[in-house]
C-alpha cells in the first residue's frame, strides 16, 4: 500500500502559517476597538459643540480645612466633584463630596474637611469622570 501525504515539513509551516494569519486578524479587530473606544471617551471631553474642562487654580491649607478654588474652562455646566485629599506620599487620606454648580467660565470656591495630613487634594467631576485635576496645598 503506497499513501501519499504531506510531509511533517510541510505540515508545520502551514500550522504556523494559520496561526499568524489568526494573529493578525484577531490584532487588526483589537486595534479597532481599541481606537474606537478611545474617540468615545474623547467625545465626552472635546467633541460636539462644547467641552467639559476645568481646573483647580488654587489650594490652601489651614489645619484640617482645605479651601480650593475651581474654574470651569470649558462649555458645559460642571456640578458635583469628589475632592481626594492627598498625603506627601500621593496616598489619599480623606475623600469628600463638593457641589459646586459651575456654569461655563464661572470660577468657585468652596472648603471641605480633610487631615491635617492633606498637602495636595486631586478633584474629579462627577459628571465627567474622566476630569481630573490636581494641586498642591502647600505653597
Amino acid at each position: 500500500m503506497n499513501s501519499k501525504g504531506i510531509s511533517p515539513v510541510i505540515a508545520t509551516v502551514l500550522l504556523i502559517l494559520v496561526a499568524v494569519a489568526v494573529v493578525a486578524v484577531v490584532a487588526t479587530w483589537s486595534t479597532s476597538m481599541v481606537g474606537e473606544q478611545t474617540g468615545k471617551a474623547e467625545t465626552i471631553t472635546k467633541g460636539g459643540p462644547g467641552e467639559a474642562r476645568f481646573h483647580v487654580e488654587s489650594c490652601s491649607r489651614s489645619g484640617s480645612t482645605v479651601t480650593i478654588k475651581l474654574v470651569n474652562d470649558g462649555t458645559k455646566d460642571l456640578n458635583d466633584f469628589t475632592v481626594f485629599c492627598l498625603n506627601s506620599s500621593g496616598n489619599t487620606v480623606a475623600t469628600k463630596t463638593l457641589s459646586a454648580d459651575m456654569v461655563p467660565q464661572q470660577t468657585y470656591s468652596g472648603s471641605v474637611t480633610c487631615t491635617s495630613a492633606t498637602t495636595r487634594v486631586r478633584v474629579k467631576s462627577q459628571d465627567y469622570p474622566n476630569l481630573v485635576s490636581e494641586r498642591d496645598c502647600t505653597s
